[in-house]
C-alpha cells in the first residue's frame, strides 16, 4: 500500500468536512469516506507519529472509535452505528495536523555541517531515507542515500579548500582518472565517482567507505530509466541497505576528519 502523509489526510479532511467544526452527523452516505479515512491513516509511517503522551492517547482513542463504528455498521447496516463519528473526526483532526511529513534526523549527528540551512537540508534527507527504508521504497531510499552521500562530501571537500587552498586541485592532479578529468574549480560539477576518488585521496574518507561508494554509485545512476533497462538492474533492499550503509560510513568519516582538521 502507499503510503500517505499527515498533510495528505488533513487535505482529505478538509475537501470531504471544510473543517473540524463542521462535521456533520454522519450518516450512511459518508461510509465510502470513513472507510477511506481509515485506509489512509493505516498507510501513515507510523514513525511520523511524534505525539506527547496525551495527545497520542487522544489521536489512537480517536480513530479507534472511528474504526469500531465502521466495523460496527458493517456487521449490523445500522445508522446509529455512527453517532459519535464526528466528535472522534474532531479530536483526531488536529492531532494529525500536529504531525510532520518527515522525521527529523535525530540519530545522526551533522554538527559538523556549519552550515545550519544546508545541514537541515540534508538531514531532512536522510530522514527521507530512513522513512523510505520502512516503507520499502527501495529504489527512493537508494537513490536518496547516494545523493545525500554526494552533497555530503561536497560539502566535505569544499571545507577542507577552505581551510587548505588548492587541497582539490592538487588532489586532483594526483589521480590517475579513468576518463575524463573533473574541472577542480568546480566540484559542485563532479559525479559520486569524482567524489569519492577526491576525498579518498586526501583522507577524508576511509578504504572501507570508498569500497561502499563504489556499488552506490552505480545505483544512483539507477534514477535515469535508461540506464535501468540497459543495466538490466533494479533498486531493491539490497540496493537500499548497501547505499545506507555508505551514507552511515560517510557521516562518521566527516564526523571525525573534519573535526580533526579544524
Amino acid at each position: 500500500m502507499p503510503r500517505t502523509f499527515p498533510s495528505q489526510i488533513v487535505g482529505f479532511l478538509v475537501h470531504h468536512f471544510g473543517d473540524k467544526s463542521s462535521i456533520p452527523t454522519v450518516h450512511v452516505d459518508k461510509v465510502g469516506i470513513i472507510a477511506a479515512f481509515i485506509e489512509l491513516y493505516d498507510s501513515m509511517p507510523p514513525e511520523l507519529i511524534r505525539l506527547s503522551t496525551a495527545e497520542y492517547s487522544q489521536l489512537i482513542a480517536a480513530v479507534g472509535q472511528i474504526r469500531v463504528a465502521l466495523d460496527q455498521w458493517r456487521q449490523t447496516r445500522q445508522a446509529d452505528s455512527f453517532i459519535g463519528v464526528p466528535e472522534a473526526f474532531r479530536a483526531a483532526w488536529p492531532m494529525i495536523k500536529k504531525l510532520s511529513d518527515s522525521i527529523p534526523a535525530a540519530t545522526h549527528d551533522l554538527g559538523f555541517i556549519s552550515d545550519g540551512v544546508l545541514q537541515e537540508m540534508i538531514a531532512l534527507d536522510v530522514s527521507a531515507v530512513t522513512t523510505d527504508l520502512q516503507s520499502g521504497e527501495w529504489k527512493s531510499a537508494t537513490i536518496i542515500a547516494g545523493s545525500c552521500c554526494e552533497a555530503l562530501l561536497l560539502y566535505g571537500l569544499q571545507t577542507v579548500d577552505r581551510r587548505t587552498a588548492r587541497t582539490i586541485a592538487t588532489a586532483v592532479s594526483a589521480i590517475a582518472w579513468p576518463a575524463r578529468r573533473p574541472d577542480p574549480l568546480d566540484p559542485t560539477l563532479w559525479d559520486l565517482f569524482a567524489y569519492t576518488e577526491v576525498a579518498h585521496k586526501i583522507g577524508l574518507i576511509s578504504d572501507d567507505t570508498k569500497a561502499e561508494l563504489g556499488p552506490t554509485r552505480q545505483y544512483r545512476n539507477l534514477i535515469h530509466p535508461a540506464k535501468t533497462v540497459r543495466q538490466n538492474v533494479r533498486c531493491d533492499r539490497g540496493t537500499a541497505y548497501v547505499a545506507i550503509g555508505a551514507l552511515e560510513h560517510v557521516i562518521s568519516d566527516l564526523r571525525k576528519n573534519l573535526k580533526a582538521s579544524r
